[in-house]
């Protein structure tokens, strides 16, 4: 996908709050974009967005779950 196209396609995304962030201001946004995840802080909406591959948001979304990034 060429940078314009995907530029398109995030700026028509459909984000949401993660169920896993908090009630206050510390929030992380997702969307589906084509076959990525796009993954933003809700603070910083205008900066550049983690894009993974849908495989990769799993395996992440998986390990997030068994708490391998808990601090």
């Amino acid at each position: 996908m060429n940078g314009v196209l995907m530029l398109h396609e995030l700026s028509r995304a459909q984000w949401r709050k993660s169920r896993r962030s908090g009630t206050g201001e510390n929030c992380v946004e997702l969307a589906q974009v084509v076959a990525l995840m796009a993954i933003r802080d809700s603070k910083r909406p205008a900066a550049p967005p983690i894009l993974l591959r849908a495989s990769a948001w799993r395996a992440t979304a998986v390990a997030i779950r068994a708490g391998a990034y808990d601090l």
